[in-house]
């Protein structure tokens, strides 16, 4: 347990009032989307999407690919080791696409959701899940 970064985290005003029960409860709640790495390559998406849809999102970027280089790069990834999904230009691209009409919504949102996960504040943070004894400790200064 990293001390430091609890005791760092439960000074913050958000905690304030709380019991360290509440805290501990609080820090441990998972409610915070986090991203992390994923490769999605065509396989992934026929696979998540369905053939026939997963298909029809393959062929829109692939024609969107003759006018937009960053599409093209992206589907030569996307047929070999794959596009992190997790990316923030990855996941602008899709959403700039989708605004466009050229991409369905939910086919987007299946996407972007193979990089997302539920996580609690203290997995943000790094540290384990968090007992009422951590914080008491914690707050106790003596680590």
């Amino acid at each position: 347990m990293n001390y430091k970064k609890l005791s760092e985290e439960i000074a913050l005003s958000a905690y304030s009032g709380m019991t360290n029960a509440q805290i501990a409860n609080e820090i441990n709640i998972k409610n915070k989307t986090s991203l992390r790495e994923t490769y999605a390559t065509s396989l992934t998406i026929l696979a998540v999407l369905g053939a026939a849809n997963g298909a029809a999102f393959l062929d829109v970027l692939e024609s969107i690919a003759a006018t937009n280089s960053s599409v093209k790069w992206s589907m030569k990834n996307i047929a070999s080791t794959g596009i992190d999904v997790a990316n923030t230009e990855v996941r602008n691209m899709l959403d700039q696409l989708m605004a466009a009409g050229a991409l369905v919504q939910s086919d987007v949102n299946t996407i972007k959701a193979l990089a997302e996960r539920t996580v609690s504040r203290g997995e943000e943070l790094g540290i384990s899940e968090v007992s009422e004894q951590m914080v008491e400790t914690a707050v106790g200064g003596i680590w």
